[in-house]
């Protein structure tokens, strides 16, 4: 393998750059309120701080932040813990998620290019599902925690993501108790698009408005669910479809077993009438049942893909639901998910965006730096193996990011490294004695 690297370091500063642009950040801070005329805090440093201020494996702590951010800001805005502390505050969560939505929307704007292969239809793949993240026991009436009979709280978040892009498109949090079906809001976003989810988002009317607004999808089947078969290919024996037809697709599959399925079914969905009554609405889907002969069961999919997509290909295009997994296993444990416990609700809320602004800025990298690799290597580079590297890599990148763009005086550069040593290294525990001191006097 061969790689011409040189110069091409500065594909990281244009990503940065991009994605955490200097204006941007210090005009979403004046319109939040986060910064003031005063500017005591510098916006930027503070962010830079949070976003990749901490090693893989590393637990997060406001301290180790605070000590970075001061490392960076320059004396005219260093802070103290205290105050550093106290500036986690509405106007705080508000700066964070703007800063949010601008990675989110600029990678969502670069969804330009085309899938490929049996996904060249769509103009994009969109996986939903959810992570339970733990958080301070004192939010567990906002947020309470379920199946646990001890005081818990637990926040739902509900991730978007997008195969095109890499990305998650839209991020919400609610409390885990939150029906999954609620995290999700079908509207025109879903229009040519083909969206994968599983048996917690399985309704008859989430299936119904999918096809309303003309996008696809495939779910796994609730066992509880019952669509009856209307139509069996002709790989089925003639003398079994008859005994299927009108038969709930769970009898049709004790009928079949050991076969693999793929039928027309008949569902219902109700609709409010006129006179405040439901009415059920029937319409059809497709459904996939794939035998697992060593498991001896079935993987049972619903879908409104044509049959152009044959059986095994809508199977091998839901286990790209994994992508999905592997983000918030991501998230969690290179990036600190869910181990900052707090009691300060907005700083809460703030640890749990801030990993997903560092996992969008890490996934950027990723994908510009394999540009960088020859095309026949490209498949031996694996995201996971990149999120520990970035992470290994990231209080370097930045630090060597801030020396670029905020030069300091080469003279005074080695008095702010001593001058952050002794800042770091008092304590305000005064009372307690340590007898190592003792010696030196």
């Amino acid at each position: 393998m061969s790689l011409e690297l040189e110069q091409e370091g500065l594909k990281i500063k244009e990503i940065l750059e991009k994605y955490l642009n200097v204006e941007e950040i210090y005009c979403a801070a004046t319109r939040t309120g986060f910064i003031t005329r005063e500017r005591k805090t510098d916006p930027f440093a503070f962010l830079f701080a949070l976003v990749l201020g901490r090693f893989s494996q590393d637990t997060p702590s406001i301290v180790k932040y605070n000590r970075i951010y001061n490392s960076l800001s320059g004396k005219d805005h260093s802070i103290e813990y205290n105050s550093f502390y106290d500036r986690f505050d509405e106007s705080c969560l508000s700066f964070i998620n703007e800063c949010l939505d601008i990675c989110l929307n600029k990678a969502m704007s670069e969804a330009s290019a085309e899938l490929y292969g049996h996904l060249r239809k769509f103009k994009d793949l969109l996986i939903q599902d959810n992570s339970i993240v733990r958080i301070h026991p004192s939010f567990s009436e906002k947020y309470p925690a379920t199946r646990t009979r001890s005081k818990a709280a637990r926040i739902k978040i509900a991730c978007l993501f997008s195969e095109l892009t890499n990305s998650p498109a839209k991020v919400t949090l609610s409390a885990e108790n939150t029906n999954d079906n609620k995290t999700l809001e079908i509207g025109p976003w879903i229009k040519d698009k083909l969206l994968l989810i599983d048996r917690g988002f399985f309704k008859h009317e989430t299936f119904a408005n999918i096809m309303e607004n003309e996008g696809f999808f495939i779910s796994r089947v609730k066992k509880t669910s019952k669509p009856r078969i209307k139509e069996l290919g002709f790989d089925i024996p003639e003398h079994l479809r008859e005994k299927c037809y009108g038969k709930t697709i769970f009898e049709a599959m004790e009928i079949l077993k050991g076969r693999d399925i793929d039928a027309n079914v008949t569902l219902n969905y109700p609709v409010q009438n006129s006179n405040g009554k439901r009415d059920l609405i029937p319409f059809e889907l497709r459904f996939i049942a794939i035998y697992n002969e060593e498991k001896e069961d079935y993987h049972t999919y619903l879908t409104n893909l044509s049959r152009e997509y044959k059986a095994k290909t809508v199977s091998d295009l839901y286990s790209l639901r994994w992508d999905i997994e592997l983000l918030f296993k991501e998230m969690k444990s290179e990036y600190g998910l869910g181990k900052i416990k707090t009691k300060n609700e907005y700083l809460m809320e703030i640890a749990i965006k801030i990993p997903i602004l560092t996992l969008i800025i890490s996934r950027k990298l990723f994908w510009s730096v394999l540009e960088l690799v020859d095309e026949k290597d490209k498949k031996d580079y694996r995201i996971t193996k990149w999120a520990r590297i970035f992470a290994e890599n990231s209080i370097r990148i930045l630090r060597t990011y801030f020396r670029e763009i905020f030069p300091l005086d080469k003279e005074n550069e080695w008095d702010w490294i001593l001058r952050d040593l002794i800042r770091g290294t008092r304590t305000d525990r005064k009372k307690r004695k340590y007898l190592t001191m003792d010696c030196y006097h």
